[in-house]
């Protein structure tokens, strides 16, 4: 881990210059340790540091330890972040590393009394939870008294100011304890613990910190994020702390299960618990290129961290119903992770098999019952494929990679301790599951009956060294085959070659799937729907329960004709026999269509009708350079390819009405032409709208949303950045109807000066606003997952890349998406301004403000749009997503991105 550019041992060692100047001015001589052996009296760094530090004096005197011994660890925490530069950053922890190492120093003095490897592994272990549970989840803010130096008051349990540290993302608070970790352990040579016992003790520190926390207020979703930072944090923290690199992997098992043993403790619900589970096996496979584990060690490393995650699923507190969809996150997240691991990308292929394998020999120490067994391994193949996509193989290799995970899953059985018959019964279910991980792999549909036959391909290799004979995986060909059908049939594409979904006794080929039962079609024609309000087809968006309509505002949705195709023997609604284009159905609210297979097994699909919602262009024309320059209008796919170059069909358009409103032709919603003529609180605000004070035609007036008055902000020319279609609009705030779900006191408003967008107090009683009547734009976004890591917006048409990237210049962001070649699509490009504000989520009451179900990584970052902002050519709009403003940021900043098409 580096602080401020320096290594934790280059820290250490700066720490000398600020004690020389600490004995200058009458402190002992290092060994001889504090002037005084008080500690109430010592000169702490002003801010947050401060504070921090005062706390985790306070924690040391309730454990017990000598006053010298407190005096030593607030010298050096002290000196060690002014060393740093970390007394007031923002980066908490980058401050808590900063103590944590200035502390590990000081209980290495001889003058702290520690004698012993236990005596001071036990010290670490307090400082590090002291200092983990100084970082808050709730909504306290921090106070302090103003001075640039204090003192301690005296009463060490009761610090004469208040403090408190808030993080406001869980991003942000498994980050802080990520670094932390690493210092915590990176360190523990410093405090003088000899290698062996790091090796062997290193997990009590770890343990302390699991404890400090479960003690916390802290929130479930922050201390599940959080699993997976301590687990990284500590792991990378071996290299640092004189582990070398042959004990390495052992020292990061014993990390690891050091966390696992002490998850329980929690209380988490199943969500949160399979959320800390992916965490864990994300973060510790990846730290493991930063232990010191040799590249050639790197995979069996990986193996036995991931084997012990298992065996200790049910020690966490995961329950025997939720093991298969744990098993499948943990199997992902080894396999997506080998690279950042440290294993050679010639090794990679070979490494997926081997991870699966140990993986699976494991499930039955894990508890997994011979009932579910082949639920379990089926989640297992499909994580282990969907992982694939993310190590950057080439097509074969791929493909390799992907016979290897349904290999690796039948072949580990064997060590399991399973019979040929057990292990027989199962192979259909592996190769159904690793069937339904090509879409997130990224194989495109086209090529995914070539892949598929390339999972019976390694399906039969496992069968072997599961221990089957030639005979005995001949016998199991047809098997193999219907059961991928099947898992090709769910993710609705064809099957394999030289095979049939029909039923043909007298074929040759290969009769599939009497279990089949998908709908791989779904849509209102406008033909059969005419008198609805449908004025064109609508084609549904298929997930992989549910399908989604986008119909236009206002249809009629009482009596629809749906036209269908499905894989099974029939369709019902509850009970009727459905007939493609001809049995009508009230759509008000959800209906369930199920699908009945040739063997009697069904499958649901919830059909959910939505009004579309078009997302008007900003309307810029114009095209910039990353040094404001105006350029020509780079075409599609190009490099510098931004808002300017892809105008679509919905520019901006309003019509004046004559009657003192305004139709804006996007939308279709009618606007007050005219701005109130007065300033009002909020609450005046909407009362005056909703209760149509000025008088306008229609009814059904209220004030905007957020998304809807952000969205008529014009994108060029100067100032008011609005329409002149709209009239007398002046400089201040216009309120929204949208109160700040992070802040119930304020509420969203959008400033026409300068097209920003931001929250203030309600009872400020300088906003104006402008009436607006019409269908509502929804506040939450009606999303499909494909399942190839991108997402629907059913209600714009957009498709969403799923992932996150790293952060990048503007300029470096619209060249990403031109060339981003994902999920077998190249037309990605940086979405722009409106765009991009449509994905938050202004309901969420914490961070990040987007839908993470869909989005489950996303970050409470800022992220571009391919907007450049009109009244200053060097800055481009962005998106904070972690409270839903919208701002502009010169173009050199490093920001997220997230691509759209």
């Amino acid at each position: 881990m580096k602080l401020q550019s320096m290594t934790l041992k280059n820290v250490v060692g700066a720490v000398g210059v600020l004690l020389l100047f600490l004995l200058l001015a009458g402190c002992k001589s290092k060994d001889s340790g504090a002037e005084s052996a008080s500690w109430e009296k010592r000169s702490l760094p002003s801010g947050t540091s401060g504070s921090m530090i005062e706390q985790l004096a306070t924690d040391l005197k309730t454990a017990g330890y000598a006053e010298t011994l407190i005096a030593n660890v607030v010298d050096y925490a002290s000196a060690q972040v002014k060393a740093d530069g970390t007394e007031s950053t923002t980066d908490y922890g980058l401050m808590l590393a900063s103590i944590q190492t200035g502390s590990a120093s000081a209980l290495g003095l001889s003058s702290s009394g520690l004698s012993t490897d236990d005596e001071k592994t036990a010290a670490i272990g307090t400082v590090s939870g002291s200092l983990a549970a100084t970082l808050s989840s709730s909504t306290a803010s921090a106070s302090q008294s103003g001075q640039s130096q204090r003192s301690v008051s005296g009463e060490a349990s009761a610090p004469n100011y208040a403090y408190s540290v808030t993080v406001d993302a869980s991003t942000d608070y498994s980050s802080y304890m990520e670094t932390l970790m690493t210092a915590a352990i990176g360190t523990m040579d410093e405090a003088g613990v000899s290698n062996v016992a790091i090796q062997a003790n290193s997990g009590t520190v770890v343990t302390s910190v699991m404890t400090k926390l479960s003690g916390t207020t802290v929130s479930s979703e922050f201390l599940a994020a959080a699993m997976g930072g301590i687990t990284a944090g500590a792991i990378a923290g071996v290299d640092d702390g004189g582990v070398g690199s042959s004990d390495a992997a052992t020292v990061s098992e014993t990390l690891l299960s050091s966390v696992m043993g002490k998850v329980s403790a929690f209380g988490f619900t199943s969500t949160h618990l399979e959320n800390a589970m992916e965490k864990l096996a994300s973060k510790a496979v990846s730290a493991l290129g930063k232990s010191g584990v040799s590249s050639d060690s790197a995979s069996a490393a990986a193996q036995t961290l991931m084997q012990t995650m298992v065996t200790k699923l049910t020690t966490a507190g995961v329950a025997s119903t939720d093991l298969s969809t744990v098993m499948q996150k943990v199997s992902e997240q080894g396999v997506a992770n080998l690279a950042n691991a440290g294993v050679p990308s010639a090794d990679r292929t070979t490494a997926v098999e081997s991870l699966v394998s140990a993986i699976s020999a494991k499930v039955k120490a894990a508890g997994v019952s011979d009932s579910d067994l082949s639920t379990v391994m089926a989640a297992i193949a499909q994580g282990a494929v969907s992982g694939t996509g993310s190590l950057g193989f080439s097509d074969a290799d791929k493909q390799t990679a992907i016979a290897n995970a349904s290999s690796g899953a039948l072949a580990g059985l064997k060590t399991a301790g399973y019979s040929t018959t057990q292990i027989s019964n199962v192979s259909g279910s592996v190769t159904t599951g690793a069937t339904k991980g090509l879409t997130r792999a990224g194989v495109s549909t086209a090529d995914q009956s070539t892949f598929a036959a390339r999972i019976q391909t390694g399906a039969e290799a496992g069968l072997s060294k599961g221990g089957l004979s030639a005979a005995e995986i001949s016998a199991l060909s047809s098997t193999l085959q219907t059961a991928i059908n099947s898992g090709l049939s769910t993710i609705g594409t064809s099957t394999l070659p030289g095979t049939s979904t029909s039923t043909n006794t007298s074929s040759s080929t290969t009769s599939s799937t009497s279990s089949s039962k998908a709908i791989t079609a779904f849509s209102f024609t406008s033909a059969l729907n005419s008198g609805a309000g449908i004025g064109s087809d609508v084609t549904g968006v298929i997930g992989t329960t549910e399908i989604k309509l986008a119909l236009p505002a206002g249809a009629t949705v009482t009596a629809l004709k749906a036209t269908f195709t499905q894989t099974g023997a029939t369709v019902t609604v509850g009970g009727l026999t459905q007939t493609s284009g001809t049995t009508a159905n009230n759509f008000t609210s959800p209906v369930t269509y199920r699908v009945t297979a040739a063997d009697g097994t069904t499958k649901d699909y919830s059909i959910t009708i939505i009004t579309r919602n078009p997302v008007p262009d900003t309307g810029q024309t114009t095209c910039w350079d990353g040094a404001g320059t105006t350029i020509p209008c780079p075409a599609a796919s190009n490099a510098l390819a931004q808002d300017g170059s892809y105008n679509t069909a919905n520019q901006p358009s309003y019509t004046d009405n004559g009657n003192g409103t305004v139709t804006d032709n996007v939308t279709g919603l009618v606007w007050q032409k005219g701005s109130s003529g007065t300033s009002y609180a909020w609450t005046n605000a909407l009362t005056y709208c909703s209760g149509n004070a000025a008088s306008l035609a229609g009814t059904g007036w209220r004030l905007p949303n957020k998304t809807e008055l952000s969205w008529i902000v014009k994108n060029k020319g100067s100032a008011p950045l609005i329409s002149p279609t709209f009239t007398g609009t002046v400089s201040n705030h216009y309120w929204s109807s949208a109160a700040s779900a992070l802040n119930s006191a304020n509420a969203w408003y959008v400033q026409f000066s300068v097209g920003v967008v931001n929250s203030v107090s309600k009872t400020n009683s300088g906003g104006y606003f402008r009436c607006v009547r019409g269908v509502a734009v929804p506040t939450q976004v009606p999303f499909i997952d494909y399942g190839n890591q991108t997402v629907h917006d059913v209600s714009t048409g957009l498709v969403w890349d799923q992932r996150e990237t790293a952060t990048m210049t503007w300029t470096d962001a619209l060249s990403y998406c031109e060339a981003l070649n994902h999920a077998g699509q190249t037309d990605w490009r940086l979405p722009n301004r409106n765009e991009l504000e449509s994905l938050v989520d202004n309901t969420k009451t914490t961070a990040p403000t987007i839908n993470t179900t869909y989005f489950p990584s996303a970050g409470s970052g800022y992220y571009w749009s391919s907007t450049t902002d009109a009244l200053s050519s060097a800055l481009a709009w962005d998106v904070d997503f972690g409270h839903g403003n919208v701002s502009s940021n010169y173009q050199a900043s490093i920001l997220f991105v997230r691509c759209v098409r």
